[in-house]
This record gives structure tokens, sequence and C-alpha cells, in this order.
């Protein structure tokens, strides 16, 4: 564990020791299959020993009867799980070695900078909100008043303690939001604030300039003598530190997360410049050409979420920085100054003890040597000044002094800084943790009480439906890359009706006994109708799953002349009856087998409370032959909804409090992918490249191309296929 780097603080950045290893137990210790009975979480295969050999044999006997079930996800080891290698999307390139040369250079690089508390305006590092277990457990001045959305002002606090910025919380403070029954979420709320425990960052001040060869910067205090802080950190009117509006998450694992920042702004595509990738259009790193000449150069590195995020706090005007620095004004700064001055790193340290200056503080080299080791010269090897726009400048006479310039290698800062600090922050893998040792076979690693909650996470608690992966998270680049995408669906509510068509053939006057979709042998057919403008209606086979065509069916009276058949159900189209504020689909089919003589149609009318009575219609050749309502039977309203996988609301605090990942970037495209893809199906651009698999959604979804909604469909998948003698609205039942 690395000792915490607070301000004014000079503590020493010991080595990184490697997790001693204990012997595995045989199976017999750990009393029979007892790691086997978890009903959700199984081992990775191919991992048990031959002393777990019978064990396993006992298992497949138990679980032959539950073979028809789902198989239970591997939640595997973390240990040697590969990091996601980063490309360069635009050439294809890897970044090792056509960007970075020297990989151990950039960790070693990424260290220095994550550590250097010169980074920040006034003594902030990365590590002083990440320096416990890669997070931070301070406790003063750590509140925020929820200016995102909540109230925006310091609420009483539940153990009665002062009120405001800068004050010290404490276990009684907790939790934020207290039921009196904490089983039941309607109970009536005794306690509750919308502050937000965060961490606590700069003053409140502007950026004027760089002093070189000096960690303090020149920048003016914002407030002084009219109230302080605008943001409200200050008590009597002297600023106090800010803090952010969110909690400081992790850095430990954090490679594996698919983005990064609890909003997910932290996008995959790292830019070279900012958190946006593809977002920002204009981002440019510098390049130097064979002819000498420097040009701007457009960069997308893929599976690059943590430098997208490491180039956030430090310009940050409540985290790291004074209001209106820029990253060449930091990388000026930092390249004047010895790396990590103003801490002592031990001479043992894992990566950096070779360059410690131990007992003195510092490191024996310089920033400019460490990027010159760790990147290609192409980014940095130029003579060429350019001003704050990365505009090439004239060469000025000597003696004249003109608008601030900066060298190459200050220009492209922001580029070095974010892939350094992402390769330093890759080799921060908890990978010996007793679960995934017991997970490789060390049985003894989990006692009982772990046991326990292993089977509630994998089983009646459903934990693992989000948890998943060897990183315990959806939002991993584990989860992506096995299929699940980056876009899912889930229910966020359903009712089950007993609906059965009974009522009057109205074309005939002749009563009758109708049942909706039937399969071949006369069983009632589920059908499901989904709503919020993307839904779809499916004929779910009950009797007959395997049956080659998907048929609909109908029976009943016509007069007196009994009517059956059956028919291919071909399409469907919501809105059927054109009434706005009614859920409705209709079905469309050709006649397989029976006497209508014609293609007949099936329309479904749901009214939620609204419009006409819930109905079902039967027509043929344009002639009604039946409108009955909906008495008894089987149909499912379900309103599955589309989400960015691994980003869940689940109502911890109210969402307009904080949009996270359904607000917008500051480019005016959504954070959610989920977003962009509506955008996208609705003929719009849009800025982040990734794949749409809605045929392999957990919650199945065949979408309904509407012209109002999809025009066009989801190209290229064959969920979007349909008979090319359908409207552009309709779209096949599959």
């Amino acid at each position: 564990m690395e000792t915490p780097l607070r301000p004014g603080v000079r503590p020493d950045i010991p080595s990184q020791p490697a997790s001693p290893t204990s012997a595995a137990p045989s199976f017999k210790e750990r009393r029979g299959s007892r790691d086997l009975r978890v009903s959700g979480l199984r081992r990775r295969p191919g991992r048990l020993s031959s002393a777990t050999a019978s064990a396993a044999l006992s298992l497949a006997a138990l679980a032959a009867g539950a073979r028809a079930q789902e198989e239970p996800p591997v939640i595997e080891s973390l240990k040697g799980a590969p990091v996601p290698e980063v490309v360069e999307r635009l050439t294809g390139q890897p970044l090792v070695p056509h960007y970075v040369t020297d990989e151990e250079a950039a960790v070693a690089l990424g260290k220095a900078l994550f550590w250097d508390m010169q980074a920040g305006s006034d003594g902030q590092a990365c590590a002083s909100c990440h320096f416990h277990a890669g997070a931070d457990n301070r406790v003063k001045n750590q509140l925020n008043p929820n200016f995102l959305g909540g109230n925006g002002a310091f609420d009483a606090r539940r153990s009665g303690g002062p009120v405001g910025p800068n004050t010290t919380v404490t276990a009684d403070d907790f939790p934020f939001h207290v039921l009196a029954d904490p089983a039941d979420r309607d109970s009536a709320v005794l306690f509750d604030t919308d502050d937000v425990m965060s961490s606590q960052g700069v003053f409140a001040t502007t950026f004027e300039a760089v002093v070189p060869g000096s960690p303090a910067e020149t920048c003016e205090v914002l407030g002084a003598g009219t109230g302080g802080d605008p943001l409200g950190f200050q008590v009597g009117g002297v600023n106090v530190r800010r803090a952010p509006p969110r909690n400081t998450p992790t850095v430990i694992n954090a490679i594996f997360n698919h983005r990064n920042f609890w909003d997910g702004r932290a996008n995959t595509v790292f830019n070279g410049v900012d958190p946006f990738g593809r977002r920002n259009a204009d981002a440019r790193v510098l390049e130097v050409q064979p002819d000498g000449s420097v040009a701007p150069l457009k960069v997308e590195f893929e599976q690059a979420s943590l430098a997208s995020q490491a180039v956030g706090p430090l310009l940050s005007d409540v985290e790291m920085s004074c209001s209106g620095r820029t990253f060449p004004d930091a990388g000026q700064k930092l390249l004047s100054l010895q790396p990590l001055a103003l801490q002592e790193v031990a001479s043992d340290d894992s990566v950096l003890g070779g360059l410690s200056l131990a007992p003195a503080p510092g490191l024996d080299t310089t920033y400019a040597d460490m990027i010159a080791a760790a990147f290609d010269a192409r980014f940095w090897d130029s003579d060429v000044l350019f001003d704050g726009d990365g505009e090439a400048l004239p060469p000025a006479p000597p003696g004249v002094g003109g608008e601030p310039s900066y060298t190459l290698m200050e220009r492209n800062f922001s580029l070095f800084w974010g892939l350094a600090i992402q390769a330093y922050e890759a080799t921060l893998v908890s990978d010996d943790a007793p679960f995934d040792r017991w997970a490789d076979g060390e049985l003894a690693t989990l006692g009982d009480e772990a046991m326990l909650g292993m089977d509630v996470f994998s089983g009646a608690g459903g934990c693992i439906a989000c948890h998943d992966t060897a990183a315990f998270t959806s939002a991993s680049t584990m989860a992506i890359q096995a299929g699940e995408g980056v876009i899912e669906r889930m229910r966020t509510a359903g009712q089950t009706y007993n609906y059965m068509v009974q009522g009057v053939g109205v074309a005939t006057g002749s009563s009758g006994r109708w049942i909706l979709d039937v399969d071949a042998q006369g069983t009632p057919i589920s059908l499901g109708i989904e709503g919020l403008g993307l839904g779809r209606l499916t004929i779910t086979y009950v009797a007959n799953p395997a049956a080659p065509v998907r048929q609909g069916g109908l029976e009943g009276t016509v007069g007196q002349a009994p009517i059956k058949a059956t028919y291919d159900a071909v399409g469907f189209v919501l809105d059927a009856d054109g009434i706005p504020g009614t859920r409705d689909a209709g079905i469309f089919g050709l006649l397989a087998d029976g006497p209508l003589g014609a293609a007949p149609s099936v329309t479904l009318t749901v009214t939620d409370g609204m419009g006409a009575p819930d109905h079902v219609s039967l027509s043929t050749g344009g002639k009604l032959l039946l409108s009955a309502p909906l008495v008894t039977g089987n149909l499912v309203i379900e309103q599955p909804a589309l989400y960015d996988n691994g980003f869940y609301n689940i109502a911890v605090r109210p969402k307009t409090e904080d949009l996270g990942v359904g607000a917008e970037g500051p480019f005016g495209e959504p954070l959610s992918f989920s977003r962009q893809a509506i955008k996208g199906l609705l003929g719009f651009e849009v800025p982040d490249p990734f794949v749409l698999q809605p045929c392999l959604f957990e919650v199945p979804w065949h979408p309904v191309v509407d012209l109002a909604f999809f025009p066009g469909g989801f190209v290229g998948d064959d969920c979007d296929r349909r008979p090319a003698d359908l409207p552009a609205n309709q779209m096949p039942i599959r």
C-alpha cells in the first residue's frame, strides 16, 4: 500500500511488495463440494485439481436434473486476465511500439505523474483522492451540496453536527437516506439529505501564469472581499477547498472498465486531448513530419478509457486546477521541475526505486527525459514553438518577448499524461484476492460466511446479473468482448393479464368464442407487447416451440359455420389504430390453412385506461368479421428499456439530482450509447463507434421499423430482414 499524498505533506512512496501465496488445501479440508453448491457461480472450467475430480463427478450427477435450465455464468479468477490492448483505430496500429516506444518507461512516467503533488495548481495530485485502496477515506471537508441537481445548499446532518463546508463527517451521519422500515421503500422517510460524500479538491481561483521552476502558479482568488467562493465553499468569507459533486471511485481494476467516470463520459476512445473521444471532432495532437514541419494529427486510441479519464481532473477547477489553466500550461510547469521534488520516493519502489534520490526527495531524472524514453520522437522532438491554439510561431528576434509560447512536448502534454497514467493504472490489478484463489482451486480461501454471501450474490439476490465477469461488473471490457455489447435491455415493469377473446362477430351478428393466437395444437400463445415506442409483438409457442414456421390461429363460428384457420405470422406494426394515447399492435399473416380464403389480420389494442376499451378485431379481404373486447386469455404486457450496459438507475437518489449517463456532454451529444443508437436509427450521425446487436439482447427484441422512429431499421443485422412486399413500417416476427 502506498503512503497517502496530502497537500503540504511529503510522504515516502514505498515499494509495492508482492502478495504472499498460501498453499492450496486439499478438497477434503473444505468438507466436500461446498464450493460447488453456489447456484449462480461456477469456477473456471479446467481448474479442478485431481483432488477434486470425484467431487466434480458427483456434481454432474446432482446437476443432471437441471440441464434444461440456463447455464449459470462463469465468474473466473482475475489472475491472468488480459489487459485490453490499445489500438489506434484510424491506422489500425497498436499503441506499442508505434506511439509508446517503451512500455516500462511509460509506466514509470505515469506513476510519477499520478503521485506528483506539483501537478495540481495548489498541491493536489491524482493520488490525493486515490491513495486509499485507490480511493479516498478522508472525512474532513468532503461534502458537496449537490449542485448538479440537488438543492445546492448544505443540509442538516443526521448526526446533528455542524452544517456547511470544511466540516468532519462521522459514522453517525450515515446513511444519508433513512426509512422507517429499510425493507420497505415506501415506508416513511425519517431523514434525507442530497449532499454528496466526495473528495476535497482545490481553492476557488483563476489561472494567470506558470512560474517556471516553481510548483506554485500565479492564480487570482475568486470572491476575495465579496463573500468568498461563489460555489459556497467558504467559511466566514474565507475560501476552503472545493469538493466535486461525485464520490471518488477506486482506480484498482479500473483498467477493465469499458468507460470511466460515474456518467461514462471518459470515453473508451482517447482523442489525445480530453475525455470525450470522437465527440470532440476538433481534437488534434501535433506530429513532426518527415520534412521537419509539424502538423495536426487526429488520433483515436480504442480501449483507452483510463487515458480519457486521466486528462479530466488535471484541468478541473474543482479538483486540481486554477480555472482556465491548459494542458500546455501544466506541461510547461512540470517540465521545469524535478519529478516528485516535494516527496521522498522509497529506494525499493517497484517502479521508481532505481530513480529515487532517497533520503532526499525527488527522482534523479527530468520529465522531459522520461517522456523521451517512453514516446515516439515524432510527438516531442522539434524546435518549433506554438501559441495557445497550437499554431506554429515565427522565430522571435533575440531579446524580443511576445505572447506565451509552448514547445511541442508541452503542446502534446495531454497525450503523454493520459497514455502514461493509463499504462501505470493498468498495473493496479487485484488478481490475488481470496475469491481469485478460490476460483483457481484454493478452496480454503473463502470461509463459511463468504460462501453464504456468494450464494445470495449469485442466487436469490440476483447481484450477479449486473456484477458479472472476473471484474464483477457488466461495465467491463470483458463483458463487452464476451458479446453482451455496449447496449442491453431489461424489464423495467411487467404485468400479466389473462386475456381471451369473447364477443360477437360484428359482420354476421352471430355470437362466437374466439381464441387469440393458438398454435397448431390449440394451445394459447403468449403475446408480448412492448411500449416506449420501441416495441415488439412476438408470438411465442408453448406446446410446439420447435415448429418450423411461426403460426397464429383463430377459431370460432361465423353464423353457424365453424372457423378454424392458421396463418404464418409475417409482420406487425405498432399504433395500428392510429389513436393517440393507445398502445396497440397489428399482426399481419398469410393464410396457411383454413376457410378464410384471404390474408387475415388481427389487431390487438391495449389502451391503458385511455381511449376505447381493449378489443381484438379480425378481418379478411378488407371485410371485418369480428370486433370484441378482451376478457380472458394469455397476454403479457411488458415495458423493457434500452440501457447502457453496466449503467443502472437503482433509485438510490432521484434521477433528477444527477442525470449521469442520461446527460449530454459539452459537445451536445448524449453520453448514453442507447440514446445515440436511437439517434442513429432516426438517420442522424452519432460520434461513438459501436455495434448494436438487438438479436442478441438478453430480453429478446425484434425492432419495429416504424417510420416515426426507425426508418431503415438495424441495418446489417439478421433481425432487420423483412419480406420485400411489406410496408417499410412493418417488421417480420421471427
